[in-house]
């Protein structure tokens, strides 16, 4: 709303309508056809002092504008008479009596002197005494704001207040302005005021409104679909301020997305029904947008320029784009220690790695696996593994993981690795010898499948491992053992060591004796 002074001096806007709408909307053939790329000014007030107005209006900020034409009609718009330019809000108009109907309406200039449509039309009727609040502001965001007083030359004194009755508010010197403050709490004030002259004859009450807004906050924030969702996705936001008001704006911050999504209640952009007190916008992502987890917030903005606080949204956006798995080739190597792998190459957008897996039976999967490498680089479809033994059996499957944390698994693929004899360990001479025992050393096996040294002794040469052994151990760093029970005087001991692999391959030591 804009300036709107009651009673004795008033000033409004009216949504103009039958026979005064066809006579508004009549373009005299003097004036130029209006272009309609020119945006139109919106929000034209105006204050009245005597025998002049000062007009206010508000023009798109982003338009480069020239300049603005004002025009002016003294008889109900049949006829439209420019009375000027300016180069911005505002402009005086001293030209006009006390007492008359006038109305007025602005068009905003291009560059080139081209006029736009113009704007609706402001009916004026003047008279001696008003009272504006800032100005004619619809809104206000303080409870401080300033009287503008208009009143006759013969005008001494004044008295203003929130009462109608305008109880207990003293007569005070007049001027033209005056700071006034606002009663708490948020809504519609009203503030009244009478004049006095100097021969102490007091006018009727004037009266003029103002909506005293000084907080702004979001009662709740949707978005739909529901996450997850595919990259390039149309979204639709939902947002309903506290107390459902309208005439302002809600900014949507989306990390990563480089700009605030902006929703209004216009019935644009999304919006399904104007002034409702929702705030609605579809928005389109971008291709190459992609994310998960994403906390999604929202600030709205009032019409009186309160900011809420930064809401979160309850729910966050997840995106989902599976990637298509690669192929697992045949083995493309393998020694006693290690097997070479190759598979195709992602060609996915959101590629972020590829995850081999290794494990000893089929049946793969990211959990219970053993997870052998992750390679981040798309091109790198070739790898080594040296984490194996000897003469071992192993499954493989690459997963491709993308950017949103989705995988997919490859073909799985048995793997074995080489297997060779165990190397054989030498026997020591003999260097501790009793009457009944003897303590046998040798050198470490230090093969990768090595399980264990078995230690075997005959009474004749030629040891085999036949029989029960007389040590076995499984340490490879335990390369000893001392023999007991023995009877050296009456006999003479032979001995060897068998180095036994994981597979059950064997090898034997040189032989030793007592002898």
């Amino acid at each position: 709303m804009i300036g709107k002074p009651r009673i004795l001096l008033l000033v409004f806007i009216i949504a103009l309508g039958g026979g005064l709408s066809a006579c508004l909307d009549e373009v005299p053939e003097e004036l130029t056809a209006p272009s309609p790329q020119i945006p139109r000014p919106f929000n034209l007030r105006a204050v009245v002092g005597l025998d002049s107005l000062t007009l206010y209006w508000d023009a798109d900020p982003d338009y480069a504008f020239s300049g603005f034409a004002v025009y002016r009609s003294d008889n109900e718009g049949a006829v439209w008479m420019k009375i000027g330019e300016a180069p911005s809000s505002p402009f005086g108009d001293g030209s006009i009596r006390s007492g008359l109907l006038y109305l007025y309406r602005i068009s905003g200039l291009n560059p080139s002197g081209l006029e736009g449509n113009p704007s609706v039309p402001l009916i004026v009727e003047t008279s001696l005494f008003s009272i504006s609040i800032n100005a004619g502001d619809e809104f206000t965001n303080q409870r401080s704001v300033v009287l503008f007083l208009t009143a006759s030359s013969q005008t001494q004194h004044v008295r203003f207040s929130e009462d109608p009755d305008l109880g207990g508010a003293e007569w005070i010197s007049f001027q033209s302005t005056y700071d006034f403050t606002l009663s708490p709490g948020d809504g519609t004030k009203t503030v009244y005021a009478q004049f006095m002259d100097k021969f102490g004859n007091a006018s009727d009450k004037v009266s003029d409104t103002i909506i005293l807004d000084m907080q702004a906050a979001i009662d709740s924030l949707t978005f739909s679909p529901p996450s997850p969702i595919q990259p390039g996705a149309a979204l639709h936001f939902r947002i309903v301020p506290v107390g459902a008001e309208t005439g302002g704006t809600v900014f949507i911050t989306m990390p990563g997305l480089g700009t605030d999504i902006v929703a209004r209640d216009d019935g644009s952009g999304g919006d399904t029904q104007i002034g409702d007190g929702a705030y609605e916008r579809d928005f389109k992502l971008p291709s190459n947008f992609r994310g998960t987890d994403i906390l999604m917030t929202a600030v709205f903005i009032d019409e009186a320029g309160n900011q809420s606080d930064e809401t979160e949204f309850p729910t966050r956006l997840d995106m989902t784009d599976p990637p298509s798995a690669v192929a697992l080739s045949p083995v493309v190597d393998s020694t006693t220690t290690s097997i070479t792998l190759r598979w195709s190459q992602s060609d996915d957008e959101g590629f972020f790695s590829y995850d081999l897996y290794r494990d000893d039976t089929p049946g793969i999967t990211q959990t219970t696996s053993t997870l052998v490498t992750s390679l981040m680089d798309r091109e790198a479809t070739l790898y080594t593994d040296n984490n194996v033994f000897e003469g071992e059996a192993y499954y493989y499957a690459v997963y491709v993981v993308n950017d949103l944390e989705e995988s997919a698994k490859s073909n799985e693929r048995l793997a074995r690795t080489d297997d060779i004899l165990p190397t054989a360990v030498v026997l020591d001479t003999l260097s501790s010898v009793g009457p009944n025992r003897v303590t046998l050393t040798w050198s470490r096996n230090d093969d990768t499948d090595f399980d264990e040294y078995l230690v075997f002794m005959a009474t004749a040469p030629g040891v085999g491992d036949s029989g029960s052994p007389e040590g076995t151990i499984t340490d490879r760093y335990q390369t000893y053992l001392d023999v007991t029970g023995l009877d050296l005087a009456a006999n003479t001991y032979y001995f060897r060591v068998f180095v036994y692999d994981k597979a059950g391959h064997k090898s034997r030591s040189n032989e030793v004796s007592t002898e």
